[in-house]
C-alpha cells in the first residue's frame, strides 16, 4: 500500500521494487488511508513520517476518549510500548509487552489490516517518540534515509536491528562518512556533515556545473547537507539540516527540527515552525489540534482574530505545553527555549504551498507567506 505521489523518487523506488519482486501495489490517498488499510490488508506499507504521526495521534486520541479504568489501563500499555520500543524495558516489561501484543494491542494491529509484515518510513525525519511507541506495539518499522541525488536510498534500518532513532547502516555498496565543514573526517559519535559515496549517487546537476562542484567531489563523494553522527556499530543518526540551522544573536547554533518534533509531541499542537535567525531568543508559529484545544478551552474563548488565536486561556495552554515539551529534563538547552509564539488557525498543507508532498515544511514559503506574523512575533513584547 502506498500513499505517496507517483512522481516522487521515494514512490518510484517502491514501484520498481514491486515490479522486481512481482508484488501488487495499491495506491491510496491520505483521506482513504484508514479505509484502505483495513480493506486491502497490506503486507508492506511505505509512508512519510507525517502519516505515521497521524496513526500515532489517532491511537493516543482514541485512548484519551476512554473513561475510568479502561483509560488508565491503556495509558499504562502505551507507556510500556514506549519503554520497550526505546530499548529501556527489561524482564517484566518485555513479558508484559509480549502479552499486550497478543491481547490489548490487537485492535491497533487490526486497524492496519492485521497482515502487516513490514512498514517503511522515509522522505523525512521520523520523530523519536513516535518511532519508539510504534516499535513497542510490535510494528516492524524500517526507518530509512535518502535523497533525490542518491536515487534515493542510502540507509535503511534492518528488520533484525530495530533500534529507535536510527536510520540504520548504509545499504550494500554504499559508503557514508561524517566530516567537519572543512571536509575532515570525524570519529564515531561526533556530529558533522553526512557525506555519501556509492553507485546510486548522481553524476551531477543537469547543466549546472557550479552547484555540482559544491556538493560532489572528483572521487564521487556527495555532501548531503544533513547533519548526522555514526555510532560504533555503523548506524547513522540524522540530527538536523545544516542550512536550516538557526544562529541566535548570542552566537548559539540551534537545530529547529528536534525542537519542532518535541513541540509536536504535545497532543495540543499539530504543527510547529521554530524561528529566530539573528534574534535574541527563539520564536515559533504553532498550529493547534482543534479537537484537543476544544477539550481544554471553550471555542468562544479562543479569541480568533485575523487568522490568529489570541485568547488568554489558549495562550496559557500553549505556553505550558512549550515549557513542558522543551524542558531541560527532556534534554534541551536553555537557548532552545521558545520565548515567543503565535497561534495560527490555518494549518500548513501541500495545497497552500507550505508543505512538500512528503509533508516537510517549506521554510522559505513560511517566511514569505507569514512574513507579517513573523515580524509581529519578534516585534511585540514577549
Amino acid at each position: 500500500l502506498s500513499v505517496l505521489p507517483a512522481w516522487h523518487v521515494y514512490e518510484r523506488i517502491m514501484d520498481y521494487l514491486c515490479l522486481a519482486c512481482g508484488s501488487e501495489l495499491v495506491y491510496t490517498s491520505r483521506r482513504r488511508i484508514g479505509e484502505d488499510l483495513r480493506g486491502v490488508r497490506p503486507t508492506v506499507f511505505a509512508a512519510v513520517p507525517r502519516i505515521w504521526e497521524s496513526i500515532h495521534d489517532r491511537i493516543v486520541s482514541g485512548i484519551e476518549k476512554l473513561q475510568g479504568p479502561k483509560q488508565k489501563l491503556m495509558r499504562g500499555v502505551l507507556a510500556n510500548c514506549r519503554k520497550v520500543g526505546a530499548g529501556r524495558g527489561h524482564g517484566v516489561d518485555r513479558l508484559l509487552n509480549a502479552f499486550y501484543r497478543r491481547t490489548l494491542l490487537r485492535p491497533i494491529h487490526a486497524a492496519t489490516g492485521g497482515r502487516l509484515r513490514l512498514a517503511v518510513s522515509g522522505g523525512g525525519a521520523l520523530p523519536g517518540h513516535i518511532d519508539e511507541m510504534l516499535l513497542g506495539t510490535g510494528l516492524c518499522l524500517l526507518n530509512g534515509y535518502g535523497l533525490t541525488e542518491t536515487s534515493p536510498v542510502v540507509c535503511l534500518r534492518p528488520p533484525d536491528q530495530l533500534r529507535p532513532a536510527t536510520i540504520g547502516p548504509a545499504i550494500p555498496e554504499t559508503e557514508v562518512e561524517i566530516r567537519d565543514p572543512d571536509g575532515r573526517r570525524l570519529p564515531a559519535g561526533d556530529i558533522g556533515l553526512l557525506w555519501i559515496r556509492g553507485p546510486q549517487v548522481m553524476q551531477g546537476y543537469y547543466r549546472n556545473p557550479e552547484t555540482t562542484r559544491r556538493v560532489l567531489t572528483d572521487d564521487g563523494w556527495f555532501n548531503s547537507g544533513d547533519l548526522a553522527r555514526i555510532d560504533a556499530r555503523g548506524h547513522v543518526y540524522i540530527t538536523g539540516r545544516a542550512k536550516d540551522t538557526i544562529v541566535l544573536a548570542g552566537g548559539e547554533n540551534v537545530e529547529p527540527e528536534p525542537l519542532e518534533t518535541g513541540i509536536k509531541s504535545s497532543p495540543l499542537i499539530d504543527q510547529a515552525v521554530v524561528l529566530g535567525q539573528d534574534q535574541k531568543a527563539l520564536g515559533a508559529i504553532l498550529i493547534p489540534s482543534p479537537d484537543c484545544l476544544a477539550e481544554r478551552v471553550p471555542r468562544d474563548e479562543w479569541g480568533e482574530r485575523d487568522g490568529e488565536l489570541t485568547g488568554g486561556k489558549v495562550l496559557a495552554a500553549m505556553r505550558a505545553e512549550l515549557d513542558r515539551t522543551l524542558a531541560r529534563s527532556a534534554g534541551f538547552r536553555p537557548c532552545e527555549r521558545v520565548a515567543r509564539f503565535k497561534v495560527r488557525t490555518e494549518p500548513m498543507t501541500v495545497e497552500n504551498g507550505l508543505l512538500t508532498p512528503t509533508m516537510k515544511v517549506k521554510r522559505h514559503e513560511v517566511q514569505r507567506q507569514m512574513g507579517g506574523m513573523i515580524e509581529a512575533l519578534f516585534r511585540d513584547p514577549a
